[in-house]
Order: C-alpha cells, then structure tokens, then sequence
C-alpha cells in the first residue's frame, strides 16, 4: 500500500476541512482507494511549519493514486477546490517501514472513540535513516507495554534520495488521551531511546476530524 499524506497550513480549518472532504469523496470513488483521514492539530511541539491539517490517504498502488490524481484534475466538479487547496500543503509519499500489524488502513481507517493521534513528522538526513529506525523500534517497544496506548506505523518516504525531500519519515501513533501520551514520554527511559534524535521532529497532536471508506463500501455499510 501507498499512504500520500498531506501536512496542510491554512487560516479557515474548516473551510479547508470541507474543501479536503470533496477532494476525497471523489477519490473514494476511485479505484484502489483505501482509505481517508483528516486530523486536526490541538497541540504541537518543536513545530517547524505550522501545520493545522493533516490528511492521510492509502492506496493499493502508486498506480492507482496516480491514475485518481489525474482523474480529479480533470473533473470539473473540482475545478474551483483544487486551485483553494494548491500551495497549502506540504506532501508525503510513503510506505509503511515498521508497526504493520497496526494499520488503520486494513479497516477502512476505523477510530478508535476519542484518541489522540500523533503525527510525528522526522527532518533527517538519508544517511541517518537507518539509526533513526532502529531508534523508533526501540521506543516503539517501550511504548507498547503503557496503559492507553493503541498502536503506531512508521512511514518511510519513497523519495529519501532527493536532497530537497529533508521529511525522511512520519510516524502515526495513536493514544487513548494527549495526557496519557504526556505521562508516557515523560520518563528518563524514554528520553534516554530518543535522546540522539530529540532535534530531529515536530509532533502534531491531533483529533480525527473526517474518515472516508470506499464509495461502495459505504453505500453496502448504510443499505445493512
């Protein structure tokens, strides 16, 4: 699978947030779509960018993420959205590199109630992948053992070899509360895992605004 996922800056969250909501009606309609995602940021730490949106989308293949890409520029129906969405974000194409067996995406991006969902955006260089994923097992394992928390991915980028591409990686991780997640990471043996790469994110706690399933996956889950 393919996860495009878009961290997007704008001054009228929701107006963007309905804009984002037709863009992906659409591609659920498309074929190879998996799944659609919009968070919204309530906290951040060590931010670069601001970033008050971020969609996550999964597709079977690049093709079929191409192919849909190119279907809605040419749809007239989104000829006045795309143009308002144009320049507001900043996007990342990747693959799922660690925490497989958690993946939203296997059914149909289900919520888990009132979580918190951590997008953990990672500014490396190539040279330094491999020690940060190494890292992320590590506290992944940590975590895996504290009260409240539900499951993370690490999403390695399909681009890590463009210089100009310094987003090597995003990590969704997913908790019962923020103040949980806070108790969590609090610790000396957390901060002991990460200390090497402390400098090297921006989190982005956020809530789940909107899920999108597959057009006809929603249409046969209302008819039951």
């Amino acid at each position: 699978m393919i996860f495009v996922m878009d961290l997007i800056k704008t001054v009228n969250v929701p107006e963007t947030a309905r804009d984002w909501e037709e863009v992906c009606r659409f591609f659920s309609r498309q074929p190879g779509f998996v799944s659609g995602r919009l968070l919204e940021t309530i906290q951040t730490l060590h931010p670069k960018e601001d970033y008050k949106l971020t969609s996550v989308c999964c597709w079977e293949t690049d093709n079929a993420w191409q192919a849909a890409r190119q279907a809605a520029k040419n749809d007239a129906g989104l000829t006045n959205v795309l143009p308002k969405l144009a320049g507001k974000f900043c996007a990342f194409k990747g693959i799922i590199d660690h925490g497989s067996e958690y993946n939203p995406a296997k059914d149909g991006g289900a919520d888990h109630g009132d979580q918190m969902v951590l997008v953990d955006v990672i500014y490396l260089t190539e040279g330094r992948m491999k020690a940060y994923a190494e890292m992320w097992h590590s506290a992944n394992l940590y975590m895996s053992n504290k009260p409240g928390y539900i499951g993370a991915c690490l999403h390695v980028t399909t681009n890590a070899e463009k210089d100009s591409n310094k987003i090597k990686y995003i990590n969704l991780a997913e908790w019962e509360s923020k103040e949980i997640f806070f108790a969590s990471v609090d610790t000396p043996e957390f901060i002991e895992i990460i200390k090497d790469f402390k400098n090297d994110f921006s989190l982005f706690l956020s809530k789940v605004a909107k899920t999108i399933k597959p057009a006809v996956e929603h249409m046969m889950a209302e008819a039951t």
